[in-house]
């Protein structure tokens, strides 16, 4: 996590973020670095909601970033998610995202490859949840914090391997560093 700093030191990277770190990781990245951790990009979702993760995020003061918010689109199929679209005439994507953005430090990233959509997306900013659908969608988390989704696959995150992230100055936008953890 040095390295990081020692970017930040030379000005190569206004900020540090990192992605796919467990709590542990979050915690020996918050205590090794210098500089503030800025951000940390992880799958969230209304099926797997990863509330440990953004508890941290709120108690440090650094950008939780829901990465795959709509569960590769299988969000779009929960009935509870659905209902509440039909009940407020918007799209069961965008209830995803403002369930998502109703929780504090949180930011999302969809994906979107039409102006159409990303409009549609953009749009779930300025909607609100009242608490009992907030809850209600809350209900849909799997077991333990796991997607079925996730469980299916048996995909876990490795403690073992984890992505640096950090938004560099130069022409590049994000460059991602993967290193193998001992």
């Amino acid at each position: 996590m040095s390295a990081f700093d020692e970017l930040v030191d030379r000005k190569l990277i206004d900020h540090v973020g990192v992605c796919n770190f467990d709590v542990d990781l979050l915690d020996e990245a918050v205590d090794n670095m210098e500089s503030p951790l800025f951000a940390h990009q992880i799958e969230t979702h209304p099926l797997l909601q990863q509330d440990e993760l953004i508890g941290h995020a709120q108690e440090n003061d650094y950008h939780h970033i829901a990465y795959s918010p709509l569960a590769r689109s299988n969000t779009l199929y929960i009935s509870e998610i659905t209902e509440i679209a039909e009940k407020h005439d918007i799209s069961a994507s965008q209830v995803s995202f403002v369930w998502l953005l109703s929780r504090e430090n949180v930011t999302v990233v969809p994906k979107a490859t039409g102006e159409d959509q990303i409009r549609v997306d953009f749009a779930a900013q300025d909607l609100e949840l009242d608490d009992e659908n907030v809850e209600r969608i809350r209900d849909t988390n799997g077991p333990s914090g796991t997607s079925a989704v996730t469980a299916r696959r048996g995909s876990k995150p490795d403690r073992r391997l984890a992505d640096f992230c950090f938004h560099a100055r130069s022409g590049v936008d994000a460059v991602r560093i993967t290193r193998r953890l001992v």
